[in-house]
C-alpha cells in the first residue's frame, strides 16, 4: 500500500507502523520524491463494514428464521424454492 505525501502529493512508502489500540494505526511513511524526501506520520483506523463478514450475516439470518411462525417459515421455504431452484 502507498500513501501520498502530504507535501507534494508523490507516492511515499510505509516504513512502520505502531498499534495505538485495536485500530487506529500510526502509520510511519517516507516520501518517494528524492527532491521532497519528507518523512510523516500517518493514522489508518477502521470505520465500518460496506459489507458484512458472511458469519455475521448468516448468524442473523438464522436468528431471524427462529423467530418465524412455523406457518411463517413454510411461506419463506417456498419463496426460496420457488424463486431460487436448484
Amino acid at each position: 500500500m502507498k500513501i501520498t505525501c502530504p507535501h507534494c502529493g508523490a507516492k511515499s512508502g510505509i516504513s512502520s507502523s505502531k498499534k495505538i489500540t485495536q485500530s487506529p494505526r500510526e502509520l510511519y511513511c517516507h516520501c518517494d520524491n528524492p527532491l521532497c524526501d519528507a518523512g510523516f506520520v500517518m493514522s489508518l483506523a477502521y470505520q465500518h463494514d460496506t459489507r458484512p463478514p458472511k458469519e455475521l450475516m448468516e448468524k442473523a439470518v438464522v436468528e431471524l428464521v427462529r423467530c418465524l411462525s412455523p406457518d411463517d417459515k413454510k411461506q419463506l421455504l417456498s419463496i426460496i424454492t420457488n424463486n431460487y431452484p436448484g
